[in-house]
């Protein structure tokens, strides 16, 4: 009986961490929009984006996660006609074992949550 208990309870707290993702979803953003996402993200958070009509848009990623520099491309190169989308104003970031690749930021973190408020501030995000 204890092991059927410990099954539901895991799986009723995934199904409530995707029910929170979705809600996020739904908040932020509208239909045809889309969210920033590092180019290997945990595969239920993507899936999470579908039913709601919002679109992952990928941002290369290094051994620490997202790259700044490329999250900077991918905005300064956005052209909502050839997107067909405006520009995303969510951006979805695990810092510490990021899924699927378990990338962890360094002690240097707080530099880098800087530089990436600074290239989202340059686009109104």
């Amino acid at each position: 009986m204890g092991l059927s208990f410990k099954a539901l309870h895991a799986s009723d707290s995934l199904s409530r961490n995707t029910l929170r993702w979705s809600k996020a979803l739904t908040t932020l953003c509208n239909p045809g929009e889309g969210v920033l996402v590092g180019e290997w993200t945990y595969p239920s958070a993507m899936a999470a984006m579908y039913p709601v009509s919002v679109t992952p848009v990928p941002v290369a990623l290094d051994s620490e996660g997202i790259r700044s520099d490329d999250l900077n491309k991918v905005l300064s190169e956005w052209d909502h006609v050839d997107r067909g989308m405006p520009r995303p104003h969510v951006l979805y970031i695990v810092p510490v074992g990021q899924n699927p690749t378990g990338a962890v930021r360094s002690s240097l973190s707080f530099l880098f949550f800087l530089e990436l408020t600074g290239v989202l501030a340059d686009y109104g995000s």
